[in-house]
């Protein structure tokens, strides 16, 4: 059943990671950024709720919306290429 959400490369990159443990921390590096910009926004948010209920800093969504898009963009460009490279060529598992 996970092969068809996922598709067929799902099984042999769980393998390859469950063997290599650096690159789950690769993608978690890659993750961490992301995941701190949406953490600042929703606490600036939070701050402006405390202090002015009134006015909603609309600049602020909209330009973490933007870094973070660009961001998951930037680690798509770098991540995709190194997640397929094992399982299409034709890495071994042991």
């Amino acid at each position: 059943m996970i092969e068809a959400v996922f598709g067929p490369l799902v099984e042999p990159e769980c393998r390859r990671m469950a063997q290599r443990r650096w690159t789950f921390w690769a993608r978690v590096a890659g993750a961490v950024p992301v995941a701190g910009t949406v953490l600042i926004a929703a606490w600036i948010f939070w701050l402006y709720g405390i202090f002015d209920a009134k006015s909603v800093p609309v600049g602020v969504l909209l330009g973490t919306l933007v870094t973070a898009e660009g961001m998951v963009v930037a680690a798509a460009f770098l991540l995709a290429p190194a997640t397929l490279a094992g399982p299409l060529g034709g890495e071994n598992q042991q």
